[in-house]
């Protein structure tokens, strides 16, 4: 009889039970080769609620318009390719691909990618999976829309490295607000 008042109890109260988490992020310019960006820049902020699994996206100026006109240079095309990198990270944190605590561990640091040694002992950076190396790049084309070459066999390209930041920390247990930072 307890076993069931119990259950029954939980039952009715499942949703005051409930702890709500809400997170922060912030990405942004770590480095880059692009002269438009700066380093420190802030791109865009990620609200993630954790109780009902939504993430919301909010771009900066540049990146938004970017987006929405279509109609800008090489250097302004970065943009473009940025906004669709945040998109897609935004969409690998709701699936669960990058875990919070991937993001809370790596707050504010430099993703260090893997070497890898092959036969030959030629070192190589490998990739991280998911977009978890924060690292974006973009092919430079010209005004035809052929790539643009530097020397003799190398593509040139623009990439920015970012950091993400865990800003801070909504926690709601019984209807009470608890708040904390990470460092």
């Amino acid at each position: 009889m307890k076993k069931f008042l119990l259950n029954l109890v939980i039952a009715l109260n499942k949703n005051s039970l409930r702890i709500n988490s809400k997170y922060t992020l912030i990405i942004k310019v770590l480095e880059h080769n692009h002269p438009l960006l700066e380093d420190g820049q802030e791109l865009a902020s990620i609200e993630i609620d954790t109780r009902v699994n939504k993430v919301d996206i909010n771009y900066l100026t540049p990146i938004k318009d970017a987006y929405l006109t279509n109609e800008f240079n090489d250097e302004e095309r970065f943009y473009d390719t940025l906004y669709h990198w945040i998109r897609k990270f935004g969409m690998y944190i709701e699936n669960g691909h990058v875990s919070l605590r991937y993001l809370i561990d790596n707050s504010s640091k430099k993703i260090e990618l893997p070497t890898i040694v092959d036969k030959n002992g030629e070192i190589s950076a490998g990739r991280l999976p998911n977009q978890k190396d924060y690292l974006a790049t973009h092919l430079r084309r010209n005004d035809e829309g052929q790539l643009i070459s530097e020397g003799d066999t190398s593509i040139a390209s623009y990439w920015a490295r970012f950091s993400v930041e865990v800003v801070k920390k909504y926690q709601h247990f019984n209807g009470e607000e608890i708040y904390s930072d990470y460092e």
